[in-house]
């Protein structure tokens, strides 16, 4: 069968079990990382669509709109008079 060479002492025996348990945990603790991961980008892309179906549910709108003009699309024309002209109106100024 086996000779007294081959035999493994009891440190051979001890680490190779040590790194066994080692290696275990290692695999273990990374699958909890991945699971946890996965669940929270899970979430993260609920919450997005929730966000988004809420959104088009109110139906949001530009937030600066003035007697049915989009203000910062007057500003970005640079049309600073009809600007002036509706705050004036709306008492804004």
């Amino acid at each position: 069968m086996f000779k007294i060479s081959e035999f493994l002492s009891s440190q051979q025996i001890s680490s190779y079990f040590s790194r066994l348990t080692a290696k275990s945990q290692q695999h273990i603790s990374e699958q909890i990382v991945e699971e946890s991961d996965i669940l929270s980008a899970t979430e993260e892309a609920n919450l997005a669509d929730a966000r988004e179906a809420v959104l088009t549910a109110v139906g949001m709108t530009h937030p600066i709109i003035v007697n049915q003009h989009n203000v910062c699309d007057l500003q970005k024309k640079r049309n600073t008079y009809q600007i002036e002209s509706y705050c004036i109106a709306t008492s804004l100024l």
